[in-house]
């Protein structure tokens, strides 16, 4: 013979019950008020979910750590809190010589450089494209670093673009500036465009944007 499933039977909050919630539940425990009430905790919290009914900021800063009246035994505070006027171990004690000759040995001194520091004008390669390290921090493209060597400083908007479409190949000769919105537009076409014919294309997109 199988197994006799019960099923569970939903007792409905009446008005007196949502009464009851209104009143107690944002202040008393979840689990005191199924006691009151002859329903699980979760049942409870559901109901008050439902009906808007929510605990008050009392409740909540000091009765979720309460001596539950349940035996649920919790400490009023948090037992690794400082309390008022504790006294650290350490208090009026200093350092001794023996304790800072340790800390020196495991400490930066001024000046010290890490073990993966590299100096300025050393080259890396990311991916594909190649960088320089101008500054303390700042690495630029090769290209990039070519280009401001001859002309200076690239114009806000501009990007140094290859000619070739070779991304290894950074000589002055196949560098040249393009705007960014010039580049957005060669992009669309460089799959179609062979390499030999790029920097044609380049240029009739320049006069496309003059003549408009």
């Amino acid at each position: 013979m199988g197994k006799i499933i019960k099923k569970s039977v939903k007792l409905r909050y009446t008005d007196e019950d949502i009464e009851l919630l209104k009143t107690y539940y944002p202040f008393i425990h979840n689990e005191d008020l199924s006691l009151m009430m002859g329903r699980t905790s979760v049942s409870i919290g559901v109901a008050a979910s439902k009906l808007g009914i929510k605990k008050c900021k009392g409740y909540l800063s000091f009765n979720m750590r309460r001596i539950s009246g349940i035996g649920r035994e919790k400490a009023p505070y948090r037992s690794s809190c400082f309390k008022k006027g504790f006294t650290p171990w350490n208090k009026g004690k200093r350092l001794s010589p023996e304790h800072k000759a340790r800390l020196v040995q495991s400490s930066y001194i001024k000046g010290n450089k890490p073990y993966n520091y590299k100096p300025i004008g050393t080259i890396r390669k990311i991916v594909e494209y190649v960088e320089i390290k101008v500054d303390h921090g700042k690495w630029v493209s090769i290209a990039k670093h070519t280009w401001e060597q001859v002309h200076g400083p690239v114009p806000k908007g501009y990007v140094v673009f290859r000619m070739d479409g070779n991304i290894d190949n950074n000589n002055i000769e196949n560098l040249c500036l393009m705007s960014r919105g010039e580049l957005a537009v060669l992009n669309r076409w460089t799959s179609r465009v062979p390499p030999e014919l790029r920097e044609v294309q380049q240029l009739v997109n320049q006069i496309k944007r003059l003549t408009k």
